[in-house]
């Protein structure tokens, strides 16, 4: 008797038992028969099917267990990979005099004013951040390029570690039309005897000598239009009053010295 499913003409297959016992009606019952026989057959089918699936369940289960155990096994390694790369760069950058640190580095850099632009050694700054990139586009290295191969001058935003390392009158902030700064620098940076080559840089005080106008200043508004139309903001923002040469050493070093080099 089909015994799969719970389907509605079980009880019709019931009462076909029943009728037999009462009654002689084996010989109108050639059609069904042959219908049972199949139905076993199909039977003993879907039974091997479902044994098939729980096994291929259980194989499903082990592997997935062992994928997980492979996975975790994976990034293990990985881990230890990534601390091991980690202690190799950092002798890298030890022996190449190269650092990253979480805060900004600072130092002291120059620029030349003239009219309506900032420049660098080799860059206009239209704003008081830059990034630097390789003018030689030499392949293989973050920029600046560590060992200095695209040069001389290498790449990098320079910056140096003591206003006395520049010639006497920018160290006192009196050399005409031009900008002594403290810079903020990030990313990549590669350190040298006497300063810095950095991958971006933000300007965070600025002492400008032009034109008989003097200006000092560490807020970030009045450097952002300093940058952006230096004649005109330097005349505006003219504070002769407390920017001599004394008083602007001294916020350009308390500005270098705000944040400690990690």
């Amino acid at each position: 008797m089909p015994r799969v499913g719970s389907q509605p003409s079980s009880k019709a297959w019931e009462m076909l038992q029943v009728y037999r016992e009462r009654y002689p009606i084996d010989h109108l019952l050639g059609q069904v028969d042959s219908l049972e026989r199949s139905i076993q057959r199909r039977e003993a089918r879907h039974h091997a099917i479902r044994r098939r699936l729980e096994s291929l369940e259980k194989e499903l289960s082990a592997a997935t267990a062992e994928l997980d155990a492979v996975a975790q096994e994976i990034a293990g390694s990985r881990t230890a990979g990534a601390l091991l790369i980690e202690d190799i760069i950092d002798r890298v950058r030890q022996e190449n005099d190269e650092r990253w640190s979480p805060i900004p580095i600072r130092g002291f850099r120059v620029w030349r004013i003239e009219s309506e632009a900032v420049w660098g050694n080799q860059l206009s700054w239209p704003e008081p951040r830059l990034e630097s990139r390789c003018l030689r586009s030499v392949p293989g290295e973050d920029i600046p390029h560590s060992l200095g191969r695209c040069g001389p001058p290498a790449c990098g935003i320079y910056a140096l570690k003591d206003l006395d390392f520049f010639p006497a009158g920018v160290a006192s902030c009196e050399m005409r039309d031009m900008a002594v700064g403290v810079v903020a620098l990030a990313g990549k940076v590669v350190e040298h005897e006497l300063g810095y080559r950095a991958q971006r840089a933000s300007v965070v005080a600025l002492a400008i000598h032009h034109r008989g106008h003097r200006v000092v200043t560490d807020r970030a508004s009045e450097i952002e239009a300093l940058f952006r139309t230096p004649a005109s903001a330097i005349e505006r923002l003219e504070n002769n009053d407390v920017s001599g040469p004394n008083e602007a050493r001294a916020l350009l070093e308390r500005s270098q010295k705000e944040d400690k080099w990690t």
